[in-house]
C-alpha cells in the first residue's frame, strides 16, 4: 500500500511516504549543512533526513493509479492558485481507483468572519492570513528563506466550497468533511485536532472507472 503525506513538514510517520521539499527538509539531506543549520539554530525543530524530497510544483514522482492515499495538511495554501490547481491534478492523476486524497487548509471564511465580528482587527487579520513574513524571524532566516525558499507565506486561501470545486474539476468525487471524519483507515494516526479543528476539510475519491481531465 502506498500513502503520501505531502507537505509533512517535521513530523514523520512509518507507514507513510513523508514528502516535503521546504528548506529545513533539503538542508537535512546535506549532512554538512545540517550540522551547521543546527549550530548557528537556523531552525528550531530537527528536520528528518528521511523525508522525501519532492518540489510540489512539479509533476510528482509516482505512477498514473499507484497510490492509495494522499493526505496533506497545511500545505496547499503555500502554493500559487495555478501550482495548487496542478497539485491536485497531479494526486487524481497518481490515485488509484477509489484512492482519497485529504486536503487540510486554514479557512478563509472563518478569518474573514472573525474579523467581521470585532474579533480581528485589521492588522491581526493579516497575519491570520499569513501573507506577509514573520515579523519575529531572525534575520539569518530570513535572509535564508529569501535566498532559498519563500514558502513560508500564504500564496492562496480557500473556502469548502472553492477546495471542492477544484477537487471535482480534476475528476474526483469531493465533499467536505470534519475532523477525523475519512475515508483514509488510519486517518487518527496522520491528522492532529487542532490543525484540523475549524479549518478546511476535503476529501476526494477517484472513481472506480475515473478518466482523469487533462
Amino acid at each position: 500500500m502506498t500513502k503520501l503525506n505531502l507537505g509533512c513538514g517535521p513530523q514523520i510517520l512509518d507507514g507513510w511516504t513523508n514528502v516535503d521539499y521546504s528548506l529545513g527538509a533539503k538542508v537535512s539531506k546535506t549532512p554538512v549543512l545540517g550540522t551547521l543549520a543546527r549550530q548557528v539554530g537556523l531552525f528550531r525543530v530537527k528536520w528528518d533526513p528521511r523525508i522525501h524530497l519532492q518540489d510540489l510544483t512539479k509533476p510528482l514522482g509516482w505512477d498514473n493509479g499507484s497510490v492509495d492515499f494522499i493526505y496533506s495538511s497545511h500545505t496547499l495554501e503555500h502554493l500559487r492558485r495555478e501550482d495548487g490547481d496542478r497539485l491536485i491534478g497531479e494526486c487524481a492523476r497518481v490515485l488509484k481507483p477509489g484512492g482519497v486524497v485529504r486536503i487540510v487548509v486554514p479557512c478563509l471564511e472563518r478569518i474573514v468572519e472573525n474579523y467581521r465580528r470585532g474579533e480581528l482587527t485589521a492588522d491581526r487579520m493579516v497575519e491570520e492570513l499569513l501573507v506577509l513574513p514573520d515579523r519575529d524571524m531572525s534575520a539569518l532566516k530570513r535572509l535564508a528563506f529569501g535566498l532559498f525558499d519563500d514558502g513560508h507565506m500564504h500564496k492562496c486561501m480557500y473556502d469548502h466550497s472553492a477546495l471542492v470545486a477544484l477537487m471535482r474539476k480534476h475528476g474526483l468525487e469531493a465533499k467536505a468533511r470534519a475532523p477525523f471524519d475519512s475515508g483514509i483507515p488510519d486517518i487518527r494516526e496522520i491528522e492532529i485536532a487542532h490543525r484540523a479543528e475549524g479549518q478546511v476539510v476535503v476529501e476526494g475519491t477517484k472513481p472506480a472507472a475515473a478518466s482523469v481531465p487533462r
